[in-house]
Parts: C-alpha cells; structure tokens; sequence
C-alpha cells in the first residue's frame, strides 16, 4: 500500500498487540510504543551523528520501562524519510532485521506524513496545506495535504524543490516524532517499507545518459548451493519467528559483510565448516561510473541487505520457522572498519538488530584481518609468523603476523592503492570498471617489456608504495602518442596493458621478497581483490620458490570482499569470547595494529 503516491485511503491497519515505532531520519532517534489505538510511550533522545550507536539500546529502554519482552510485539512501523539519507537507512536496516528475526510485518511511513499528523490539529482551519523538510542544497522535501474533519489525505507526495517550486500553500515543518508516525500508520498512510526515500546522487544528477534498468545482481556462494540472480530484486519474504533449537543442533556463527560493494552474508560452524556464503555484487550499478559512487552502494546494500542474509541462512539450514533447526546460530559478526561509511553502518545496524533479537552475542571484525583470513578458507593448516600482502581497491600494504590477531604493518602505499590505480588506468583506456579484470583480460597477449612504466619506491629498503605516478606515466604516455599523431589504439591496448601489469606486479613481488627477508619468516600468503590478479599469484609463487618460502593464496572468489572470511576470523574472536557491545558503531578506518 502507497497511499503517499495515490492519495487514495488504505485499508484499514491493523492495532492489536504491541506496535514498535522507529524512525532516527533527523538528528534524533525516536522510539515509541502502541497499543490498541493507543500511543504508551514516545522517547526522543539526541543523536547527532551517533543513531547507530543509541537506536538499539534506546529500544532497549523502552520495551523496558513498559515491561514489554520483544517477543510481544506485532508489528515494525519505521520512518523512511525524507530526512538524513545514512539515518533512514540505519532505522530500516535495523527494522529489516527485527522483522527478519522476530517473524514480524513491517510498515514504511513517510516523515513528512508523520509531521502532517502531529500538525494538522493545530490548524483546522486550514484544509490544504504543505510541510517542508530542509533537503540541503538550497532545496526542501515537500508534500501537500488536505485534511477532511477526522482524514489526512496526500495531494501531492514527496518530492525535492527549489524555494521559488513550493507548492502556493501555507507551508508548515517540524521534528516528526512517534506520535505522528503513529497516527500516520493508523490513518493507512504507510508504504512498503522498500519505497525508502530517497534522490540521485550528485554523480547520477551529473551523467550525461540516462541511468540503465537496475539489472539483476550477480549472487556468488563458493561454499556450496546457488541462487538465481533475479532472487535479489523480488521482495524479502516475511519470515515466521525464529525456530527452537533441535536436540542436536550445529551451532554456528552468521557473518555479514558490507564494507564497499558487495552485500555479503556467510554462516560458518563453530568447528570451521564454511555452510554457505552469499555474495550479491553491485558492479553493474556503477559501471557506468568507472568506479564504486558511495551513496548508490549504500542505496544497495539496505536493498539487498535482508534477502541476501535470509539466503545464506536457508543455504545454511538456519530455520526460520516454529519447527527446529538443524542448525542455530550463536553469534551474529559484522565487519565494522575499514570501508566506505554509507555501507558499514548499514551492516553494523542490521547485524546489531539481528543479534539483540535473538539474544545472541554481538562480534565486530575489522576488514583487512578478514582478507588475511580468507586464506585458511583453502588453507586451514596456515599458522603464523607469515608476511601477508593486502592488496585492494582502498588498500595496499605488507602485513607481519606474529600470530592470529597480532600484526605489525611493515609499509603501505603513501596514496592510490594498486586497485584504484587499476581503475584509473582501466577508464583512461576505456576499458571500463572494475579495471583490474578489464586490464588483465586485454594484457593477454601483451608484450610487457613493450613500454617502460616506472617501478615507483622499488629501490628504496623501505616497504611503502606509490601508484599515483605509475598512474600519471600512463597518461602521459597516451597523452605523447596522441601528439606525435600515433593514437593508442586497439593493436597498442595488449602491449599498455601488459607493460602497466608488469610494472604492478614487478614493485609488488619486489617489496615481498624484501619484506620477508627482513622479519626472517618463512611463510607468505596474500589478500584483497588484486591478489586475485593471475599474473601476480604466478610471480609471487615463482619468486618466493626460490627462496624456500611458503606461499599460500585464497581463491580467487575469496580474495574479493566476502562474509566467508568475516565468518572465519569472527570463529576465533568468538572462541577467545571477545564480543561488542550493541552500542558500538562503524568507522570508516581502522588501524590493523589496534586490539579491538
């Protein structure tokens, strides 16, 4: 039901039992409690900028002051905006998850239809009106009303407008609060919870084509089973309430990963038996972007969040129904840092949720030990002291592990990372996004001793990186070969390709070898999505044979971001009992070296 796009009545809502109200749009988070047709409590608690952090024990301490027990409630209504575009998706990811968990239905309403609510019986005598919302910008969210004695009706919904585009009304504003979403709900003004509001971003507002049809995304399980694609854009089912635990029951731990653009959920056994790993992939989204937008791959990840763990969950056997399990859960872990903040706090709300529903124990998993990790998924008998190479689209940097959970970083890239300098090469030859395959794939073929692109920082007994002037000698070079009127064209592509690989890959095997040498270690293994590269596995393992030194690569599925590596290292975080608080949040950096 969209009343806010027909304006038409809804059916009518249902009251009994107790109703759970959240909405953190604004710099508030807001909780309430109903009951019949009647509002029992409705706390406002300020939270700029820390909703994450104060939405689930803020929920807490309602249920707790009203002695009501989660397992009373009936039904989720949760704002879904306008309003902050992080703070509506961390109230619905948390929402998602609740009625994932609890069995529960859940209702969308518009924050301006909450505000029209809590406004309108202070202006009966004003049948038409509007309420406007500060979208930023210089501009405002608006929607128009018309109020007939005891029904609110929606005359023109949402939309985002200049100052000289509002609507000739008199135009009202406000802080919605429960009671509003309260009565918006009873009123039938509630949505599908997927209708979340929302508006381009900056860079879709800046292309010059129109955006293609949200293609089906590409779902990935390297732990057995498979999915259709077209799975992810149908509607999350409405599961029933978790299910008792049978007798025998496998315990097991749910991981979910988030941290740029893959949403990504894996169950994993308490004896390390890897049940399921699901990996829904945002590529086709922004593609046409040459590279990960931010505010799309958090637009995806509260879409796909929901379906994608409730896959992983039925591939591992996880019940969600009254019969039991022949498997249960006893942790629920999330990566919390490093990555882009817009997907990390969705994942953090949703595994928070996720945890505090079924009463399970909270476990936060920085990223980066994660992709060292992914190596015992084909490796389980690796054991420290090793050297671990990370190498990603955000990162690129050597590792000593002295043992599980003890690293010390020996160098780092001092600015691109070597997959951002993939892609920025990738787009400068036109060969699209990601770039690493897209380089790779065209470098088959290729001379790499065809054109000299420096080796940046390779003589230097430091082990620190830098890309950004590899970069620049590439456009430079095809720069050059425009001006002497001889284009790269597609016969010069495999030989670029090549040579700019090999230039990669020659700094890289380099500053291994160094680093192995200095810390005496007689074991290296690598991560991230570059190590994926089948050019640098082959170099590496070539290099370090003749040294004697052990090499051992995840596959090259692992060496993407996945949960199966969250769900790996989130097993021994569990086994040494080191679990979070539920107020803990995401954070965009982390440092490797820092306990957690």
């Amino acid at each position: 039901m969209n009343t806010a796009s027909t304006g038409q009545p809804a059916e009518p809502a249902q009251t009994s039992g107790f109703s759970l109200i959240i909405d953190s749009a604004s710099d508030q988070v807001v909780c309430g409690l109903a009951r019949g047709e009647g509002l029992l409590a409705d706390l406002h608690i300020d939270a700029a900028r820390s909703a994450n952090q104060r939405l689930i024990p803020t929920i807490e301490q309602l249920l707790r002051q009203n002695q009501v027990d989660k397992t009373d409630l009936k039904r989720i209504i949760c704002g879904i905006g306008p309003g902050s575009f992080t703070g509506i998706r961390i109230a619905l990811a948390c929402a998602r998850a609740l009625s994932s968990a609890l069995g529960l239905p859940l209702y969308g309403v518009s924050s301006l239809d909450a505000i029209a609510e809590q406004l309108r019986p202070e202006h009966p005598d004003c049948p038409d009106f509007a309420v406007f919302i500060d979208a930023l910008r210089g501009e405002s969210s608006v929607a128009s009303y018309h109020q007939d004695g005891t029904t609110l009706h929606v005359t023109a919904p949402a939309q985002t407008l200049p100052p000289e585009q509002l609507p000739d009304l008199p135009l009202l504003t406000g802080q919605a609060q429960a009671r509003g979403y309260w009565q918006a709900y009873q009123d039938g003004l509630w949505q599908d919870p997927q209708a979340i509001y929302t508006r381009p971003s900056f860079a879709e507002e800046q292309e010059a084509v129109p955006a293609p049809p949200d293609a089906p995304q590409a779902v990935e399980d390297f732990a057995g089973g498979s999915h259709p694609t077209a799975a992810l854009n149908t509607p999350a089912k409405q599961p029933t309430r978790a299910g008792a635990e049978a007798p025998q029951a496998t315990k097991a731990i749910l991981a979910i990963e988030s941290s740029c653009d893959e949403t990504a959920a894996a169950v994993i056994t308490l004896d390390g038996e890897l049940l399921s790993n699901v990996i829904s992939s945002q590529v086709a989204a922004h593609a046409r972007f040459n590279g990960v937008v931010p505010e799309i791959a958090s637009r995806k990840h509260i879409e796909y969040i929901q379906p994608v763990v409730e896959m992983a969950l039925e591939d591992a056997r996880v019940a969600y129904s009254g019969r039991p399990s022949q498997v249960n859960l006893a942790a629920v872990a999330v990566t919390y840092a490093p990555g882009l903040i817009g997907g990390l706090v969705i994942g953090v709300s949703f595994a928070k949720a996720l945890a505090w529903a079924l009463d399970l124990p909270l476990i936060m998993v920085n990223h980066l030990e994660g992709h060292i990790y992914a190596n015992l998924l084909e490796h389980p008998k690796l054991e420290p002291p090793f050297v671990a190479a990370l190498i990603s689209g955000g990162n690129t940097m050597l590792v000593e592990a002295s043992n599980w959970g003890h690293y010390r970083v020996l160098g780092q890239t001092i600015d691109d990372a070597a997959g951002e300098c993939f892609d920025k090469v990738s787009k400068a030859l036109g060969l699209g996004y990601p770039g690493g395959p897209a380089i790779s794939k065209m470098a088959q073929g290729g001379n790499p001793k065809a054109v000299r692109f420096p080796r940046a920082m390779i003589g230097r007994h430091d082990l620190m990186f830098s890309f950004s002037g590899l970069k620049t000698a590439v456009l430079e070079y095809l720069h050059a070969q425009e001006a002497t009127g001889h284009p790269v064209g597609p016969a010069e592509l495999p030989d670029v390709c090549a040579s700019f690989e090999a230039a990669v890959i020659d700094v890289q095997v380099r500053k291994a070898l160094k680093a192995v040498e200095q810390t005496g270690v007689k074991t290296f293994c690598a991560g991230g999505g570059v190590a994926a590269n089948q050019e640098l596995r082959q170099a590496y393992q070539e290099a370090f044979a003749k040294r004697e030194v052990a090499v051992y690569l995840p596959g090259k599925i692992a060496c993407t971001d996945n949960a199966a590596m969250i769900a790996r290292a989130a097993l021994d975080r569990y086994q040494a009992g080191r679990f979070s608080d539920l107020s803990a949040d995401a954070e965009a950096r982390a440092d490797l070296e820092r306990p957690y």
